[in-house]
């Protein structure tokens, strides 16, 4: 099914706010918006709204979104940037067929349809449609763990997404074996990777990521995506590498390194460094440079 088939119609643009009136006083203020519905307290989605309208008619055009209880999940948009815009709302007459045809594009559901108290009862869902990367991880977790109930997955860290992927563990069911863990320490890096079995990062873009250094110095293999200088510093003799954004390969490549019997003192004693070592390259490349130094004297 096509876009122009499903009747795609763009509403309003969302805007993450710390509080409502704050925020409507200030559109009104600068850009002459006005409040044209609201405020409704959604007890569903866990948040306030308001709509607001610049035109003449009463058809709104942003809605403003704050939070309702402390376990909002807007609260982490707001944590991390202090508010702003939110999401694009779009409305379609066919919901299912709508969503089905999104994921089909690769699109993820964060939060399946249902009914909200500012659109009197229609239902409405969430989606997402970008940096999926940890949401492979959760839709592979999940397609693993049918055939592997002991499985346990640990996401170490926090970022923009926090509250999507918080949402996409809920949407598959993943709450009892994918868990949020919030930062760690340097010295605790290394506790979390050598209590794991293995060690992924299902990135799109990556430099030399120092996380699969220490995972091979640890003596644990890694699922990587193959991007950027990750197939420089690893391979098949220590892990597994998969194109990026297939969680089906992703998968497949987490189920061979776990049943794959690997020796952590092999692993490690191929990729680590000791100090003397890294000392020891350093001053090979001081000793090479000042060998070829110029030495110009000035004669007056």
């Amino acid at each position: 099914m096509t876009y122009e088939a499903l009747g795609f119609k763009l509403l309003h643009v969302g805007v993450a706010v710390p509080e409502l009136d704050p925020a409507a006083e200030l559109l009104t203020a600068l850009f002459g918006y006005r409040v044209v519905s609201g405020p409704f307290d959604d007890p569903i989605q866990k948040v306030k709204v308001n709509f607001l309208a610049q035109g003449a008619a009463d058809v709104a055009e942003i809605e403003l979104i704050a939070p309702l209880t402390e376990d909002s999940p807007i609260r982490s948009t707001l944590g991390k940037s202090g508010g702003g815009a939110y999401h694009l709302c779009f409305e379609t007459g066919d919901i299912e067929a709508a969503l089905e045809h999104l994921v089909g594009l690769g699109c993820i559901v964060v939060a399946k349809p249902a009914p909200a108290v500012a659109f009197e009862g229609r239902r409405i869902a969430w989606i997402y449609t970008q940096s999926r990367q940890l949401f492979e991880l959760v839709e592979a977790a999940a397609a693993l763990h049918t055939n592997r109930p002991n499985l346990h997955v640990y996401l170490v860290g926090e970022g923009p997404d926090l509250t999507v992927i918080e949402s996409a563990i809920q949407t598959c069911d993943a709450t009892r074996y994918v868990h949020m863990q919030p930062p760690c320490t340097f010295d605790d890096a290394a506790v979390w990777i050598t209590a794991s079995d293995l060690i992924t990062l299902p990135s799109y873009m990556e430099g030399c990521p120092n996380v699969v250094l220490e995972a091979l110095a640890c003596g644990r293999p890694v699922v990587a995506t193959n991007v950027g200088g990750i197939p420089e510093i690893m391979g098949e003799e220590c892990g597994r590498l998969v194109p990026p954004r297939d969680p089906a390969r992703l998968a497949e490549a987490l189920a061979s390194v776990l049943d794959t019997t690997w020796d952590p003192a092999t692993i490690s004693a191929h990729w680590s460094r000791s100090w003397a070592a890294v000392a020891t390259e350093l001053r090979e490349i001081f000793e090479a440079v000042w060998s070829k130094r110029q030495v110009t004297i000035h004669a007056r």
